[in-house]
C-alpha cells in the first residue's frame, strides 16, 4: 500500500510539474509575442513621429523663407510708394536675408538628420524579432554581453 501512495504522489507531483511547465511556456510565449507586437508598434510610431518632425521643420523653413521674401519684397514696395525712405529698403535687407538664409540652412539640416531617423525607424519596424534566452544559451556570454559563436 506505501508503494501506491508514494507512486501516486509522485503522480500527481510530476502532473503539477507539468502543468506548471505548460503554463510557463505558454506564458512566455504569450509574452514573447506581446513584446514583439509592442516593438514593432514603438518602431512604426518612432518612424511616423520623424516624418511628422520633417514635414514641420519643412514648413517651419518655408515660413522662413516666406518671411524674408515678404519682409525685402514689402520695404521695395514702401520705398516706391513713399520715395522719402530710400534707407528703408537696404535696412531691411538685413533682416530679410537673415530669415531666407536661415529657413534654407534649417531646411537643409532637418532633411539630412530626419532622413537619417525615417530610415533607421522604417528598417527596424519591418525587422523580424527573435528573443534568446541567453541564460540556457550554451555558447555562454562574451565580456560585451554577446552570445559567443
Amino acid at each position: 500500500m506505501r508503494t501506491r501512495a508514494a507512486s501516486s504522489q509522485s503522480f500527481e507531483e510530476l502532473l503539477s510539474a507539468f502543468v506548471e511547465e505548460l503554463q510557463a511556456r505558454w506564458y512566455s510565449k504569450t509574452l514573447v509575442k506581446h513584446a514583439r507586437a509592442m516593438l514593432g508598434r514603438f518602431f512604426a510610431e518612432r518612424r511616423e513621429h520623424c516624418q511628422r518632425e520633417d514635414r514641420r521643420a519643412a514648413l517651419r523653413s518655408l515660413l522662413f523663407v516666406a518671411v524674408g521674401l515678404a519682409l525685402s519684397l514689402g520695404a521695395n514696395y514702401a520705398v516706391g510708394r513713399f520715395e522719402s525712405l530710400p534707407l528703408f529698403a537696404d535696412f531691411m535687407l538685413i533682416p530679410s536675408w537673415f530669415f531666407v538664409w536661415s529657413g534654407f540652412e534649417s531646411y537643409v539640416d532637418s532633411r539630412g538628420e530626419f532622413g537619417r531617423k525615417k530610415k533607421y525607424y522604417g528598417a527596424l519596424s519591418l525587422a523580424r524579432i527573435a528573443f534568446r534566452d541567453l541564460e540556457g544559451y550554451e555558447g555562454g556570454l562574451s565580456e560585451a554581453g554577446a552570445p559567443k559563436r
